[in-house]
């Protein structure tokens, strides 16, 4: 039944007709795949901008670790009974802790990021000169708390550049 209602309808309809009803379904076919396509990209642009972020994040990030490692040895040999060969590991420890640091600094001068709070950044930076300066027989009386109050503020800052950069997804940094 089906077949002879459409062979109806083809007799009764010229040519231009039957043309401007393919004509009409193919447009409204390329209209609905162009909407796809369209919300196809403005979804990848989204994922990709959101990766971006992410990747950005972690060049900031990566220094940070380094330093955060650099500054818990420093205080683990501060607090050793060693004598011998502090001062040596002492001073290359320092070194290493003022590369990490200017490298951070450089890190954020190429990218200029949102991410970066230079207020926090600049109070790290005070602190490590004050405790890198201090005398040997006062940094054992300032030895956990000076660099333990340095890596809870690059905590906070690594935990601030993670939020920003999407690289943490909990809302509530606090909540673990």
């Amino acid at each position: 039944m089906f077949s002879l209602n459409t062979r109806a309808l083809q007799r009764r309809l010229n040519e231009r007709k039957r043309l401007a009803i393919i004509g009409g379904l193919l447009a409204m076919l390329f209209g609905i795949a162009m909407y796809f396509f369209i919300f196809l990209l403005t979804e990848l642009n989204a994922r990709m901008d959101f990766s971006g972020k992410e990747l950005l994040g972690l060049e900031y990030i990566r220094p940070l670790f380094m330093l955060k490692h650099d500054i818990l040895e420093y205080r683990h040999l501060i607090n050793s009974e060693k004598v011998d060969p502090f001062e040596t590991q002492l001073n290359s420890l320092q070194r290493q802790i003022d590369h990490d640091i200017q490298v951070i600094d450089t890190v954020n001068g190429e990218i200029q990021s949102p991410f970066y709070n230079k207020p926090l950044w600049e109070e790290i930076k005070e602190d490590w000169q004050i405790l890198r300066i201090m005398p040997p027989n006062e940094r054992s009386l300032h030895a956990i708390d000076s660099p333990s109050a340095l890596i809870a503020d690059l905590n906070t800052l690594i935990g601030q550049i993670g939020d920003r950069s999407n690289l943490i997804l909990d809302s509530n940094l606090d909540g673990y």
